[in-house]
């Protein structure tokens, strides 16, 4: 007696009201199941004879109870009651789930992507939008600024003494505080260990309210010239440069100017002023020797915070501080009588525009995950159907749809654990990873870390996938008609419905896919558009280096000019590089300085304000910034009483429009701040106009420029550039060497290829580029693995008739021209809604965008391009295997 007699025999223990309906159909079923057994191993037969004996038995012998019971008490039949615990169903589930190791892992792997990007995302939006500032009721803390007129100008820092004015006069702020930044280099170090602080008033950490690490903050009986030279320190620099030192309180830290004894760490969200936030110190100690602290319109290197009173909007105290800037206006119109004032919330400036890109991140992951869970519910919506005699006879024993829907959800609901187990393990190394690359603009990354919010998304994360992939399976699954599937000779019967929802899944997939393809591809061009359009200088071969002159040795402007020009010279002299300039301030990286500018016999309504920078002679040829008109600096020029000044092109357009520019006399004012000459005019004349250099890589603004001779107003610290032959590192020791023969303990910071600083520059619009590329490549996978599993399942439905077609004569490009065109069907009505979709959501990323419109219609064409054959690919594979069917085989399976 063979193995499936004898399982026909133990059917004979139920009772022959069932055997009628049932037994036929069970036979069946495990004739199937045992075949399947069989081909996985002796151990795995034996384990399912035992286990599908005994359940034979124990449910035929409850089933002639009940039958017996019935007949004696010639009752009514009931319904048998719901059995089975919650309990019950997760180890059925885990048995079922183990069972099938194929659906298992791809399942869970499939959901561990969607869970574990969500999570790795949510932590850093946490991190860095959502979690409260480090500061004692932040939103009541806003950030000051000029704003010239008329409204819409460009904001600028406030000077000290219009910060004095404000808080003096300003009764809806609880307090006021003043920053200046001031840079301080170590002697002799190649500048690694520069701390750049933050000159404080009194009032700034009772107003800030921020939490201190180790020691204290500044005291109110500090803030005066004579006090003893202290320093708070940030607490990321107090882990980089000192190692975490826990007795680094009371040590003595050795600058250039002097010894400042550390007092204090603040905590790691404490990050004011994110580009000054090193440390620290009292501004009254420092501010002696500062010319701009007695200057109302010099407004550079400042900043202001206030706290405005309870209760009291950001509008309310904007009304009265411009009411204050009028009386200023009156009070001091040489000065004050264009400008106005701002506000801006801490938390809005700390933040600036990542909080869009973050945003885009989040929807991009977010779109990931229901990718994800279509991708499982159409492989949870196969895997049922191929269930589908299990689940009606369990119906068929007594079980209820819920129960069935229960049972489905609790295997849905395992699956989803396990997922969400390794989805925080690769959120953990994503988070990793993204912390150490983060970019240096990034505010408050310091502050990214998993916590109980996390926990509590990543547990919703879990639910609502559970949800998603699981329920509508397991309603349809449920719904089964138990006497159709029993006697239906296939395993399980597809259904129009069924083919319908699958179809559905797909078709989302692929708009979804679209849109986060369209929205990479956009940040891909933005990418490309800020580094190949042109900057109006020539960066090959470019390298910079940032100098830091010691303050106490070369504050006299003429010995700085010497160490300038010497400067220059030696790196002009080193083999590899062709020549050697300096320059107050990089091109295409940001940092101004702006001057009134004045021309003898004109007179402006409103003051104008260009921006200020001393060059060396042969600036622009090694720049490569081109001479549009007249002549660059010569040696000549670089005298302390010559008058040559070149501007751009946009000056030139603005001040001379009908007339040449060369010759035209021009008045500007010395802007060093701590120089006693600050303000002091600088008369001369145009000897050259060049072109348009950009202001900013992401902000693409052309200003005014005038450029000042470097000998006539040596900058107090200044940037190297030389164009070499070759860019290496032994070029770059070179230089380093020169400038150390010049004097040994000048700082130097940053040596470096311009081009490098440009890219270091877009590392915030690059990170976000390659997140959402990866999270569109994941997707697009995803909707390829979809919608091959989708037609491979349909191949396998469909093998009966394709052999019949192959039989009367269907060619096999017949069949794969069949197969595929089911695909491109679902490719196509995807493509088309996520076209819609797209042009509508990626007008929300304007602001991340720069040189490409938001409905790029290259970008379009490449994107649906590159689905399409993805998704063609994907159709393509099981259309080919099911051009290979051999007709009597299908029809001998038949």
């Amino acid at each position: 007696m063979n193995t499936t007699d004898l399982y026909k025999r133990l059917l004979r223990v139920y009772p022959d009201e069932f055997g009628h309906h049932f037994k036929a159909g069970m036979y069946q079923t495990f004739v199937e199941r045992w075949h399947d057994a069989q081909q996985r191993g002796r151990l795995v037969g034996v384990l399912f004879l035992a286990r599908e004996g005994l359940n034979v038995l124990l449910t035929g012998l409850r089933h002639r109870v009940r039958s017996s019971r019935r007949a004696i008490g010639g009752k009514r039949p009931e319904r048998p009651r719901r059995v089975g615990s919650l309990g019950q169903d997760l180890r059925y589930a885990v048995r079922i789930l183990v069972k099938t190791p194929g659906y298992t892992i791809v399942t869970v792997l499939t959901l561990a992507l969607g869970i574990g990007g969500n999570t790795a995302i949510f932590t850093i939006v946490n991190g860095v939008l959502l979690r409260p500032l480090g500061y004692e009721e932040s939103d009541r803390l806003v950030t000051l600024w000029s704003s010239a007129q008329p409204e819409g100008g460009i904001i600028t820092p406030p000077s000290y003494l219009d910060f004095q004015d404000w808080r003096d006069q300003a009764d809806l702020f609880e307090g006021m505080a003043f920053a200046r930044a001031k840079s301080f280099s170590p002697r002799g170090t190649d500048g690694s260990d520069l701390l750049l602080a933050a000159l404080v008033s009194e009032d700034f950490f009772d107003t800030m309210r921020g939490r201190v690490a180790l020691g204290r903050s500044l005291l109110p009986e500090e803030h005066h010239a004579a006090g003893e030279p202290i320093v708070v320190l940030a607490h990321g620099y107090w882990q980089q440069e000192l190692g975490g030192d826990p007795n680094v309180v009371n040590q003595t830290l050795t600058f250039a100017d002097g010894a400042y004894t550390v007092v204090g760490v603040m905590d790691s969200s404490f990050g004011f002023l994110t580009r000054w936030a090193d440390g620290w110190m009292p501004l009254a100690q420092h501010a002696a020797g500062d010319q701009a602290m007695v200057m109302r319109d010099y407004r550079v290197d400042n900043r202001v915070i206030g706290r405005m009173k309870p209760g009291v909007t950001e509008d309310r105290a904007r009304a009265q501080l411009a009411g204050i800037t009028e009386q200023l206006a009156t009070a001091y119109p040489a000065t004050n009588r264009d400008w106005g004032i701002n506000t801006i919330s801490l938390r809005r400036w700390l933040l600036g525009d990542v909080q869009p890109a973050l945003v885009t991140l989040m929807v991009a992951v977010g779109m990931v995950l229901l990718i994800a869970c279509a991708n499982v519910a159409n492989l949870s919506m196969a895997r049922i159907t191929a269930r589908g005699r299990e689940l009606a006879v369990r119906e068929a024993l007594g079980a209820s749809g819920g129960r069935l829907v229960r049972q489905l959800l609790s295997e849905s609901f395992v699956v989803a654990c396990v997922g969400t187990i390794l989805g925080l393990l690769l959120a953990a190394v994503g988070i990793d990873y993204f912390v150490s690359h983060a970019p240096g603009n990034l505010p408050r990354a310091a502050e990214i870390g998993m916590d109980l919010r996390v926990l509590g998304f990543t547990i919703g994360v879990m639910g609502v996938s559970t949800f998603l992939f699981g329920l509508a399976p397991a309603f349809r699954g449920s719904k089964s008609d138990v006497g159709q599937v029993l006697r239906s000779a296939g395993i399980g019967s597809l259904g129009q419905r069924r083919e319908r929802a699958r179809s559905a899944f797909i078709v989302a997939q692929m708009a979804l896919a679209l849109v986060l393809l369209v929205g990479a591809g956009l940040l891909i061009e933005t990418l490309r558009q800020l580094r190949t359009s042109d900057p109006g200088f020539n960066m090959e071969r470019l390298l910079t280096l940032n100098l830091e002159p010691l303050p106490d040795i070369y504050a006299d402007e003429e010995r700085r000019a010497g160490l300038y020009e010497r400067l220059q010279e030696a790196v002009a002299a080193v083999p590899g590089v062709e020549s050697a300039s300096i320059v107050s301030h990089l091109p295409l990286v940001g940092g101004h300085v702006l001057t009134p500018l004045t021309l003898p016999g004109r007179v402006f309504e409103q003051e104008v304000r260009v921006v200020f920078r001393p060059a060396s002679a042969g600036y622009f040829t090694v720049a490569g910034i081109p001479i549009l008109r007249g002549r660059e600096f010569v040696d000549g020029d670089m005298a302390p009483n010559a008058t040559a000044f070149v501007v751009n092109q946009r000056l030139a357009d603005a001040m001379w429009p009908d007339e040449d520019p060369v010759g035209q006399p021009i008045t500007v004012y010395k802007q060093n701040p701590d120089a006693a000459d600050l303000n002091e005019p600088m008369a001369g004349e145009v000897v050259g106009v060049v072109g348009n250099t950009q202001w900013n890589v992401s902000e693409r603004a052309e200003f005014m420029m005038v450029y000042v001779p470097q000998g006539r107003h040596p900058w107090r610290r200044a940037s190297l550039l030389a164009r070499a032959t070759v860019v290496d590192a032994g070029t770059m020791d070179a230089v380093r060497r020169a400038i150390r023969v010049v004097d040994e303990n000048i700082g130097v910071n940053g040596l470096t290829t311009v081009e490098d600083v440009i890219i270091s520059s877009l590392s915030r619009q690059r990170f976000q580029m390659r997140m959402v590329s990866a999270f569109a490549m994941v997707a697009l996978s995803l909707a390829a693995v979809g919608i091959y599993g989708v037609i491979s399942y349909l191949v396998t439905q469909r093998t009966n008739e394709i052999g019949i077609r192959m039989a009367l004569g269907a060619r096999s490009i017949d069949v794969v021209r069949l197969v595929v065109r089911r695909g491109a069907l679902l490719t196509a009505v995807g493509g088309a809604i996520g076209i819609a979709a797209a042009v509508g959501l990626t007008r929300f990323m304007q602001s991340q965008l720069f040189g490409v419109s938001p409905t790029d219609p290259a970008t379009f064409v490449q994107v649906t391009v590159l689905l399409g054959g993805v998704a063609l690919l994907a159709t393509y594979l099981p259309a080919r295997r099911a051009a290979r069917t051999d007709p009597l085989e299908a029809l001998r399976a038949e």
